[in-house]
């Protein structure tokens, strides 16, 4: 991840928080991003991914970042 400086601009959501979270969604079947940032609340997969709180949004927009990322 270093070497590809994937967080290189990032404050909140690392590529580590955001896979453990991408991982959680998976295997808990979590239908929607919304549904996702739903999750974001519950105290332990908070202390488990290292983030407190992540919009929708900056959700939405990690996703577009790694999906192009992945397709070149």
């Amino acid at each position: 991840m270093k070497t590809m400086k994937l967080d290189y601009y990032t404050k909140k959501l690392t590529t580590e928080s955001f896979l453990k979270l991408l991982l959680f969604a998976q295997l808990q079947e979590v239908e929607s991003l919304h549904a996702l940032g739903d999750c974001l609340f519950d105290d332990q997969l908070q202390h488990a991914i290292d983030l407190d709180f992540i919009s929708i949004s900056q959700l939405s927009r990690r996703l577009n970042g790694f999906q192009r990322l992945f397709l070149i």
